[in-house]
């Protein structure tokens, strides 16, 4: 463990930021084809040994899956070598997660597997996915061939199951909830759906002004906290000021090793979303793109280096952003005026 009152970030880093996918409200199609690349694995152990200096949680995925990297097994040993103290998590869409990948998850040091299952029905999921009926069917399958193998491994990752809640995904929560507690998966994170500023999906968003709407959302959520209840299955609701979320932050703690930076991290994202301020730097969560530089600023209103080149650090670019936003005239009060952000 490292001295609680150092500075720790929560970094998240793409193994491969391309995509066998094509969700809908996902904004990785967006990105340049010359963006879309596997990050060789010279690159990969720098920023394994920057990481394990500054950060408190390590994700391997932002918006590409990661197990498109033909050197998965060769990083995830270079992980076990150079980061011991963070929290490492893995976000996949499953399709990927076959028999040989699953050993080598298994046989990693990587704490938690998130994998997206925003609904059981084939014609939703393919919709939103942008997959075949045969390819939903393949993920369905290796998710409860990964949670059977993880019973019985001596060192299992939690298996978290992800789903987005919003109008054509609400009514069948339920069904995943009974679904995770047949196959005993760790938990169960549900999240809103972020319109990004698309009007076809804001007009799935949930609507929690409507009170109508609200009353419908109260009452999925309590049924799948009852169906959960008792059974080992924690529930992380999303994100919403209510005891439930408050309780639920207290539960799902059990499935971080570095709960302090944790709990922290928990009451800077209450406080953004007080003060209305979406920006990721006031939640210590930082995003290192595929050319080495950090991303420091929504709005790339803040020059950093590249990490990869041996002429800075990630410490080095994490200071940088610091500085920044702790100069008199960048306070935080002055990011409402961020394009990005407002």
């Amino acid at each position: 463990m490292f001295n609680l009152f150092e500075k720790r970030v929560d970094l998240r880093i793409d193994l491969d930021t391309r995509c066998n996918f094509k969700c809908r409200y996902c904004d990785n199609s967006d990105l340049p084809i010359s963006s879309k690349v596997s990050i060789p694995i010279n690159e990969i152990v720098t920023l394994f040994q920057n990481a394990e200096k500054k950060c408190w949680s390590l994700f391997l995925s932002c918006a590409g899956e990661p197990l498109l990297n033909p050197q998965l097994e060769q990083i995830l040993n270079s992980l076990s070598i150079n980061v011991k103290t963070p929290d490492v998590s893995m976000v996949t869409n499953g399709l990927l997660l076959n028999q040989a990948n699953r050993k080598i998850i298994l046989d990693s040091s990587i704490d938690r597997i998130f994998v997206s299952m925003d609904s059981l029905s084939p014609e939703i999921y393919t919709s939103w996915c942008g997959v075949s009926t045969t390819q939903f069917q393949k993920v369905f399958d290796s998710i409860e061939a990964f949670a059977e193998e993880r019973l019985l491994s001596k060192k299992p990752p939690h298996l978290i199951v992800t789903a987005i809640a919003m109008k054509d995904t609400l009514d069948g929560l339920p069904e995943i909830a009974r679904w995770l507690k047949k196959i005993k998966a760790s938990a169960f994170n549900i999240q809103w759906l972020n319109h990004m500023g698309h009007e076809d999906l804001k007009q799935q968003q949930l609507s929690l002004e409507d009170p109508l709407v609200l009353k419908k959302v109260k009452q999925v959520l309590e049924e799948v906290a009852d169906i959960l209840k008792g059974s080992g299955v924690l529930l992380d609701y999303p994100r919403t000021i209510s005891k439930e979320k408050i309780w639920s932050v207290f539960q799902n703690s059990k499935l971080w090793r570095n709960r302090f930076y944790y709990f922290r991290d928990a009451v800077s994202k209450w406080t953004a979303s007080r003060r209305h301020l979406p920006c990721r730097f006031v939640t210590n969560t930082y995003y290192l793109w595929p050319d080495g530089h950090l991303k420091g600023c929504p709005a790339d209103a803040i020059e950093t280096e590249n990490i990869f080149n041996g002429n800075s650090s990630l410490e080095k670019e994490i200071v940088k952003v610091e500085q920044f936003f702790s100069k008199k005239d960048n306070t935080l009060d002055a990011c409402r005026d961020c394009p990005i952000n407002s």
